[in-house]
């Protein structure tokens, strides 16, 4: 592979002689640029060659040079950070210390970010103070690192404050924000506050795989919390294939063994989202749109589940299952069986209409009876007079005939 920069050709290449040369001749002279196209091409190479660059670029490291690092810090590299890491971390010292508490006052974003790392990796207390500070940057990877930081140490503080804030009357930007901080910090006692939000929310897949980074499907699974399972997963699927893809469902599926799951569970809400992933997967494989974006493999993979469904549903009654699931009190599931309703199912709907005063939901609803021709214009008064919120009214005023 040309990686179109002479050093890098050789840092890859299969001269293991040519290799140490080119990543001492990086560290020694600085080669800023170097890593700058390293890391850029980062998402091209194996992950072997990255592991084999990594340890070149550590091994070319040394007490001389050790101080060019800081210098490399203003690249900030997922794929390659790790020889900055581990190299600062060997020769630990005062003297690293004192450049990187000055860094975490004066540095770029970027070498913020590898300087609370750095005090993460060595369980140094003397960047607490900034990971508080930097906690809510607008740097992703410096927010995550210091919140990841204060984890180590157990800061309860801005733990303590991000719970709060979900059980407030905080605004949903706030309160989105205290869903990331739970989730990067990771404490297992985040879940339930913000499972909690996510109900009340609807179907976000931001909140819902925040949640996965706290307690993932597999353990979810094994402490038979069926409700969670169900809650996440429907919020993933509801947004599938727009904003969520087919890998990221698959995976969960078959790897997290939620797609056995949803076969093994009495609730009448695991039955609706296998109807409801049959729909979806139908849609991507016969929408071009969609179609592009899966793998060959993919392809192949969606086919073998779509069979898989349709085996296991042939004996169930999608009207019954949609019509127990319209007397839900949970919203996502409302939605999904609205989505999935067909005429059979016109007297449910308008008995959600009639006692939900969820907005979205009523919009979905007249959506669906208009499409399948069950909207007359008495309902959409009598709904229109109901609702309190006047752009939702402006909306609602559209599907008069």
């Amino acid at each position: 592979m040309d990686l179109g920069y002479k050093t890098l050709n050789n840092l890859i290449s299969k001269d293991e002689a040519l290799q140490k040369q080119a990543a001492s001749e990086i560290i020694n002279t600085k080669d800023i640029k170097a890593y700058q196209i390293l890391s850029e091409k980062g998402e091209f190479l194996f992950d072997f060659i990255k592991a084999k660059i990594i340890k070149n670029l550590s091994l070319a490291v040394n007490k001389e040079n050790l101080f060019n690092l800081f210098e490399f810090m203003k690249v900030y590299s997922e794929d390659f950070k790790d020889f900055i890491l581990n190299s600062l971390s060997y020769y630990n010292s005062s003297d690293i210390e004192k450049e990187a508490l000055k860094l975490l006052s004066e540095g770029t974003f970027a070498q913020k970010t590898h300087i609370i790392e750095y005090f993460t990796k060595t369980k140094n207390k003397l960047g607490v103070d900034f990971a508080k500070k930097y906690s809510n940057s607008e740097f992703l990877p410096l927010k995550r690192a210091s919140i990841k930081l204060l984890f180590e140490f157990r800061e309860k503080d801005e733990f303590l404050n991000s719970i709060e804030i979900l059980s407030s009357n905080a605004d949903d930007y706030e309160k989105l924000q205290a869903v990331e901080f739970l989730a990067c910090y990771g404490s297992k006692l985040g879940f339930e506050p913000v499972f909690n939000y996510l109900k009340q929310a609807g179907a976000s897949e931001f909140i819902a795989s925040c949640l996965l980074l706290i307690k993932n499907f597999e353990e979810l699974i094994r402490e038979e919390n069926d409700d969670e399972v169900l809650t996440i997963f429907s919020s993933l699927i509801y947004n599938f294939p727009d904003s969520v893809g087919f890998g990221e469902i698959y995976s969960y599926l078959e790897e997290d063994g939620v797609f056995e799951f949803l076969m093994e569970t009495p609730e009448n809400f695991g039955m609706l989202l296998i109807f409801f992933l049959e729909k979806k997967l139908k849609l991507v494989l016969e929408n071009e749109e969609y179609l592009i974006d899966l793998t060959k493999d993919e392809k192949i993979e969606a086919k073998k589940l779509l069979e898989k469904i349709s085996y296991v549903i042939k004996t169930a009654d999608l009207n019954e299952v949609v019509k127990n699931s319209l007397k839900s009190s949970f919203k996502t599931e409302n939605l999904i069986a609205v989505l999935l309703a067909d005429e059979k199912n016109f007297d449910d709907i308008k008995t959600l209409l009639m006692k939900t005063s969820d907005n979205e939901i009523i919009l979905c609803a007249l959506g669906v009876l208009k499409e399948l021709n069950g909207l007359c214009d008495e309902l959409v008064f009598e709904i229109e007079n109901k609702v309190q919120n006047e752009t939702v009214k402006l909306e609602i005023k559209k599907f008069y005939s």
